[in-house]
């Protein structure tokens, strides 16, 4: 069709058309890869049109590779609409489509890899610190009646401890700790998503040279890169999570708090008489836990959103996103809440000065179990669940809306 059109400048719309029209023909073919023979052949007919470089431009990389119709799509060459390609003008070689909105010529992922390390680190810092600090507030009622249940402090359901804590502290002990807790969660959540993505690139090189590596589906390595992620957020920030839980783990009679009254004073008492290690106090548990947790948390997340709705050129709405999180919340807290009863009763041993009860987490899971029944390490597993749904989900939906924000998709 295009071989009559030698002259190009009173035929140049219906050239470009006979150009979109050829390629489009490769790409909707029964096979979607275009090979170096149907390159040929276009380019054949494009040479003489002088449009020989647009074709190297959008199929031909590096002299090497050969790019397939996803690629073309990306790069603007197609911009199907109702079935009929769109008339394009070209621009410094390239062809740039006409509308409301540029065509995005590449991937979130594409453009944070081309980021340097710093400015890579600072967003993923900064987006999520925001989002962990947002989604603490957002359910901090919630994290204290878990914390005083695990604490044995009540027995209660969620709502009648809800009504006892407001009956004795006023409606803002249902935020009691929440201070601390959002000053712990801006660094734990920063540098759990910074360095989440350091570990998934380890995990690639790791795959490209080790021959053990080599076969790692994606689900583990979702679990491998969270899990890691997790083990060093906890590391750098546990003395601040030991301060709120102290805090929020005793239930105050009016002004009375003492020595917690603060989280300024709670952290100088345990300093002053547990010395710099009772920061540490508990830690092991903490970590072992954080293990699975964030590895099933990032597995469960990645999973459920590859099975949620998707819009049609793939992208998917942020409230998707908000119920993959909280799914994979869920499934982490099922799966690894006994461990994290046995990391805050260690955390909270010796409140006040009495006597530890427990020699190491091994000692304090059995005692709870022979003392208090197995049930006793799932207490307040209703209130964690009710809380890490929202929790979680509303992390990630503000993640996924930062990321938008700050240009970074």
């Amino acid at each position: 069709a295009c071989q009559g059109l030698t002259t190009p400048s009173p035929y140049l719309s219906k050239m470009l058309w006979c150009v979109r029209l050829l390629v489009a023909s490769l790409c909707l073919g029964s096979s979607l890869a275009i090979t170096r023979a149907d390159v040929g052949v276009l380019r054949g007919h494009m040479s003489p049109l002088g449009l020989e470089s647009l074709l190297s431009h959008s199929v031909y990389k590096d002299n090497k590779e050969w790019a397939d119709c996803v690629g073309l799509k990306h790069q603007g060459l197609l911009n199907p609409t109702g079935g009929v390609f769109r008339r394009q003008q070209a621009k410094n070689g390239v062809l740039m489509a006409k509308g409301k909105k540029d065509a995005k010529t590449s991937t979130y992922k594409e453009k944070l890899q081309s980021l340097p390390p710093h400015q890579k680190a600072t967003i993923l810092l900064v987006a999520g610190g925001i989002a962990g600090a947002t989604a603490k507030s957002c359910v901090a009622p919630l994290e204290r009646v878990k914390l005083l249940s695990q604490a044995g402090e009540t027995k209660l359901g969620v709502f009648a401890t809800m009504g006892k804590v407001i009956e004795e502290e006023g409606i803002q002990g249902l935020w009691r700790g929440n201070t601390v807790n959002v000053l712990r969660m801006v660094p734990n959540k920063g540098v759990l998503h910074m360095t989440n993505d350091m570990y998934k690139d380890l995990v690639k090189w790791a795959m490209i040279t080790l021959p053990a590596c080599a076969d790692l589906s994606h689900g583990t390595q979702q679990f491998i890169t969270g899990s890691m992620a997790g083990f060093t957020s906890v590391l750098t920030t546990y003395p601040l999570d030991l301060v709120r839980t102290r805090m929020a783990g005793q239930l105050c009679r009016g002004d009375v708090c003492l020595p917690y009254n603060t989280w300024l004073e709670t952290f100088k008492w345990t300093v002053q008489n547990e010395g710099v290690a009772g920061l540490y106090r508990g830690v092991s548990p903490t970590l072992l836990g954080s293990l699975p947790y964030e590895g099933i948390k990032f597995w469960s997340y990645d999973y459920f959103k590859s099975v949620l709705p998707k819009n049609e050129d793939g992208s998917q709405h942020i409230s998707w996103k908000l119920v993959a999180g909280a799914a994979g919340a869920t499934v982490a807290h099922l799966v690894t809440y006994p461990m994290d009863t046995v990391r805050r009763r260690m955390q909270l041993q010796g409140l006040g000065g009495a006597q530890a009860l427990y020699k190491n987490m091994l000692d304090c899971g059995v005692q709870i179990a022979r003392k208090e029944g197995p049930v006793a390490l799932y207490r307040g597993l209703t209130a964690t669940c009710i809380r890490g749904v929202p929790n979680t989900g509303i992390q990630f939906a503000v993640y996924e809306g930062l990321k938008t924000l700050l240009k970074i998709v």
